[in-house]
């Protein structure tokens, strides 16, 4: 076990030097939180130092400063509590920097078990009594271990009691077996480990190499591909001018300044199966920035003899390389997805109205029900009969109800709008003759309470919402 003369003067040493080198990078911190929200920049909580003695440990402030101690005790990843500087503190655990003065006013060592908050004070019996006897520390096996221990918490399950059945009897005899044989060698060895894995681990590398990685590789070729079919495009085929020094360095020069754009801009956000309008836009827009930024350093670094066609030209191709790429995995996935879902016993449904509304609703149908299949729309508008909705044709109107049923054989006709009196009727009336169930999406309770609220009016109850098969409607 350490010394605890030689330990202390190494604490004292090391917290010295490292309040004064991370005094600027503090000072940005102090001034980013100042900027977000109000209230003190540094948190201040009690918790368990040796023997049980109980010490004020300080934190850069990760939430609200009202938010007080509403919440579990843990923090789990994206934790909705947390500020936007506070996600970054948390990732890269700076918020643990003025914990310093802490070791420096003896209540901490550099390397030790994580003082426990007072909550968790009744878990420190029988055998985990021993853990109160060494002095905390910001480093130490369990900080090793437990680098990313915000992505640790499953989903399903309280946070807190998670922690108190598995995670804290694993740290728990982790500290004791370590600490009870410590030595000088061996707690700088963690010190070192310690810094570099904080470090290391700001990035989820497994995450990254699943999910943004495999784009990020497509958009490098995209990117170098865009290069050189616009040198093709503005020389033909005199090669000549490909093999100069500055053409041949848009080959590196750009990807270096494209990615990082897209990467910092927010560009891989978005997933494959649900990019949408605005995610294409945003990928444009910043392929755009990134391509005129990187073109502007080309002309910088290696010649200004450069053709100044070749910005333009380059980014109409990476465009098409990087937009259309996006959409047909989308339109691949979803597609495969609507072959895996197979037929049996499925339920067949017809939208009757083609508006913004009813493609949302057969999105839905198509993507978040394993048992249903989107038959087609109905809408009274002649304008949009035979067009194409989410791959399903605008059918045709209100009088085509009969040949369709004698088509498609649907079970179901879904309103994305609330009919008037009359219409009410006759559809009521047609789906009681076929035993076809009339389901009125907007007379949903929930959904009625949106639509009237957007409108302005006050909705009215209903008793029912949806007519089966030989039911007649009713108003309350």
């Amino acid at each position: 076990m350490v010394g605890r003369p030689a330990k202390r003067w190494l604490d004292i040493l090391l917290s010295v030097a490292g309040l004064v080198i991370a005094a600027p990078l503090m000072a940005i911190i102090v001034v980013a939180i100042r900027l977000e929200s109000p209230g003190s920049v540094i948190f201040q909580q009690p918790r368990l130092g040796k023997g049980g003695r109980i010490f004020k440990l300080y934190k850069f402030r990760k939430f609200p400063a009202d938010w007080g101690n509403t919440g579990p005790g843990v923090t789990v990843s994206g934790d909705a509590r947390m500020t936007r500087v506070g996600k970054y503190l948390e990732r890269t655990k700076l918020d643990e920097l003025p914990q310093l003065w802490n070791i420096l006013k003896g209540d901490m060592s550099f390397v030790g078990p994580r003082p426990e908050s007072t909550r968790y004070a009744e878990l420190f019996t029988g055998e985990y009594r021993k853990v109160l006897d060494f002095l905390p520390g910001i480093f130490g096996p369990n900080q090793i271990a437990f680098r990313n221990e915000s992505s640790m918490y499953p989903a399903d399950e309280d946070p807190e009691t998670f922690y108190r059945h598995h995670l804290f009897p694993q740290k728990a005899r982790a500290d004791i077996e370590y600490f009870s044989s410590s030595t000088l060698v061996s707690d700088l060895l963690w010190i070192i480990r310690g810094l570099w894995v904080s470090v290391a681990g700001v990035i989820d590398w497994r995450w990254v190499a699943r999910h943004i990685a495999p784009v990020v590789a497509m958009d490098l070729v995209a990117v170098d591909l865009a290069w050189f079919l616009s040198l093709v495009a503005r020389f033909g085929g005199d090669f000549h001018h490909l093999a100069g020094h500055g053409y041949r360095a848009g080959f590196w020069v750009l990807p270096m300044i494209v990615l990082p754009v897209m990467i910092l801009g927010g560009g891989y956000r978005h997933t494959p199966r649900h990019i949408v309008l605005s995610d294409v836009l945003r990928v444009a827009g910043l392929m755009l920035i990134g391509w005129l930024a990187g073109f502007i350093t080309l002309l910088w670094y290696s010649s200004r003899d450069i053709s100044l066609a070749l910005g333009p030209l380059g980014y109409l191709f990476l465009a098409g390389l990087t937009v259309v790429p996006r959409v047909f995995v989308k339109e691949y996935l979803r597609r495969r997805d609507l072959a895996a879902k197979g037929h049996q016993g499925e339920q067949k449904i017809i939208i009757f109205g083609a508006d913004d509304r009813g493609v949302n609703l057969g999105s839905l149908i198509q993507r978040g029900f394993p048992a249903a299949r989107l038959v087609g729309f109905l809408d009274n508008c002649t304008d949009v009969r035979g067009r194409s909705l989410l791959d399903q044709k605008v059918l045709g109107s209100e009088r085509d109800l009969d040949t369709l049923i004698a088509v498609h054989r649907f079970d179901q006709l879904w309103l994305a709008f609330s009919p008037d009196r009359i219409q009410r009727e006759r559809l009521e009336k047609w789906t009681r003759k076929h035993r076809i169930k009339l389901v009125i999406l907007p007379e949903i309770p929930e959904f009625e309470a949106l639509v009237s609220h957007a409108s302005g009016h006050e909705a009215a109850p209903r008793s029912v919402q949806a007519v089966a098969p030989g039911q007649q409607r009713t108003a309350s």
